[in-house]
């Protein structure tokens, strides 16, 4: 007979450590920063473009010097690859792999069919389009993330609800956990860890924002750019 609690401090344990998984809240704000940085970007590629006679490496290189932190390094990276004389579709594709977002893919992709046959005025109206499109995203990725924190308050409320049980079962009425302590009750308490588990993940299932897939592969970015 033993008197430990092998089963429950390994639950705990496994608690502690997918703690970040259960609750992603920090990656999705960064997440959405990041968006949110995005969008910005191509609002200031359109306000570059409104009224000025800048080309698309122009533009692009203007950007990079005031781009939203989030972005900044991926977009200034950009900027050296063009001040070293690598081909401005070549600099896209890299940019587009750095960035590494579905939005970005669909504003890089523009840029690369762009580069060298759209006037200003076409470039404007392009990136006009793309900021409004990575607003709408914005937009639904914040409906989202708010149905995601009622689901992971649920999670929370889940966890304290067990805590204040078996704090009163261990204070109040500590004969009743008493079976448990022996291998069988060890192997017993498997069943409601079990279901707690699996509840939990099913939570955070319904909480996890997918990501679309990038739609565009890198190799056939630099086919189509050939």
């Amino acid at each position: 007979m033993t008197t430990r609690w092998p089963i429950a401090a390994l639950a705990a344990a496994v608690l502690t450590g997918g703690w970040r998984y259960l609750f992603a809240a920090n990656q999705a704000t960064a997440a959405r920063r990041r968006l949110d940085a995005i969008a910005k970007w191509l609002e200031d590629l359109r306000d570059l473009q409104a009224g000025s006679n800048l080309d698309l490496a122009e533009t692009l290189s203007q950007s990079a010097t005031r781009a939203p932190k989030e972005i900044a390094p991926q977009l200034l990276d950009f900027s050296s690859r063009v001040a070293h004389h690598v081909p401005l579709a070549d600099a896209l594709v890299d940019l587009a792999n750095d960035l590494d977002h579905p939005v970005a893919d669909t504003a890089v992709a523009s840029m690369v069919f762009a580069a060298g046959h759209a006037s200003g005025s076409a470039l404007g109206a392009t990136f006009a389009q793309l900021a409004e499109n990575a607003r709408d995203e914005l937009t639904a990725r914040d409906r989202i993330d708010r149905m995601r924190v009622n689901f992971e308050r649920s999670m929370r409320r889940m966890l304290a609800i067990l805590g204040l049980l078996l704090a009163y079962l261990v204070v109040v009425a500590p004969e009743v956990l008493e079976p448990y302590r022996t291998p069988a009750g060890q192997g017993w308490m498997v069943v409601p860890i079990a279901i707690w588990t699996g509840s939990l993940l099913w939570l955070r299932q319904l909480s996890r924002y997918e990501r679309a897939s990038r739609f565009v592969a890198r190799e056939r970015m630099t086919e189509a750019t050939r």
